[in-house]
């Protein structure tokens, strides 16, 4: 009859599981503990020191700061593009809209002579006919932001008025403001579309 042998004298049974942790970590070698999140060593590497753990965070800190400054490029890239694409469209409007102004003078002229000759009552349907589309013109420039500017009597301003002719001021005109409006100016986006042609008051002879 085979005999157990009997456990150690004075003491419980050694258990295989701490055998096996005494055998990796000695009772003379402390538990290495770690942060949260980080990352212990392999087994034969030494654990990081306070200067690669510094240089870790620089290069983390150099990286943060060369994508911001990647950001704000492209941030600054995206607003020329859209400043870009606002002044061509600009540039077109203001190429394309020019010739059309000049037929909407064409226009508001045929109307004041058909309307300040004798042909306003026998050619009624047909005034009438150019009156639509004198209204037609207005209305699309309209919507196309185009405004017309308001100059009679105001001051003259070399950005908004090109002057064609001097006469003698008036009492109802002081010197330096606009007698007479030649071609009507008009704006666009708040810019200006076409210099208004006028007839500035100057100072009377004496």
């Amino acid at each position: 009859m085979s005999s157990t042998p009997d456990p150690t004298p004075g003491g419980p049974p050694e258990d295989p599981l701490d055998e096996a942790l005494e055998e990796t970590f000695p009772a003379s070698d402390p538990v290495p503990l770690y942060d949260w999140g980080e990352t212990p060593p392999r087994p034969g590497e030494a654990p990081p020191t306070s200067s690669a753990s510094d240089r870790e965070a620089d290069e983390l800190a150099q990286t943060r700061e060369r994508l911001l400054r990647t950001a704000a490029e492209l941030q600054n890239v995206r607003r020329r593009s859209a400043q870009d694409r606002e002044r061509a469209v600009r540039a077109t409007r203001r190429d394309v809209l020019g010739p059309v102004l000049d037929v909407y003078d064409d226009v508001l002229r045929a109307l004041e002579t058909a309307r300040a000759g004798d042909l306003a009552e026998a050619c009624a349907p047909v005034l009438h006919g150019v009156e639509l589309i004198a209204e037609s013109f207005r209305s699309a420039l309209a919507r196309l932001g185009v405004e017309r500017m308001e100059v009679a009597g105001g001051a003259f301003d070399a950005h908004l008025h090109e002057a064609v002719l001097r006469q003698p001021a008036t009492d109802d005109v002081p010197p330096g403001h606009v007698l007479t409006e030649v071609r009507p100016g008009y704006r666009l986006g708040g810019e200006v579309l076409r210099h208004a042609r006028v007839v500035v008051a100057t100072e009377p002879d004496p």
